[in-house]
């Protein structure tokens, strides 16, 4: 069977977490590159956090625009 269109209401919501993720992940790889550049090794740690995690959600974008029709 396959998947009915976003609403309006649903596709605003998604664009303001994605916008709010994409801000978010910006100055945590910034955040981490500081730390990296100050030779703390937890920085490495943050930067694959938030690489992954963008990875993930590109992945996911990916894959549910997919199944959405037209």
């Amino acid at each position: 069977m396959p998947r009915v269109g976003w609403s309006l209401g649903q596709k605003r919501q998604t664009y303001r977490y994605f916008r709010a993720f994409g801000i978010i992940s910006v100055i945590g790889i910034i955040f981490s590159l500081f730390a990296i550049a100050a030779g703390r090794t937890g920085g490495w740690v943050l930067l694959g956090i938030f690489l992954c995690g963008d990875v993930a959600l590109f992945l996911l974008v990916k894959n549910v625009k997919k199944d959405q029709p037209g």
